[in-house]
């Protein structure tokens, strides 16, 4: 019962970069294209915070908005930021092994 529970809290936690790009692309879909893909969303999910925040700055957007695009935009990053840290990783288990 309890790996049910946590199964579905983590599925309902899937990046919405990863989410969007494995619903629309097809399976051929390379592992570098779902990295440039997820790239470029978080660099989208940033433009968009900035954007925000300085609407809010003048009045434009209110608090809500704001703080759920700059939550959207930090999901984002530590989604970039812990894919950058897996492939760093492997790669040095890769240059470890003994040829």
């Amino acid at each position: 019962m309890i790996e049910s529970v946590s199964f579905s809290a983590g599925a309902t936690r899937m990046p919405s970069a990863l989410e969007s790009t494995s619903t629309t692309s097809s399976a051929a879909t390379s592992f570098g294209q779902v990295l440039q893909q997820t790239a470029a969303d978080a660099v989208s999910n940033v433009s968009k915070a900035e954007a925000t925040a300085i609407d809010g700055l003048q009045g434009k957007a209110g608090t809500r908005e704001v703080v759920d695009a700059i939550m959207q935009a930090e999901r984002s990053m530590q989604t970039a930021i812990a894919i950058r840290d897996k492939l760093v990783s492997a790669y040095h288990e890769l240059s470890r092994m003994q040829i």
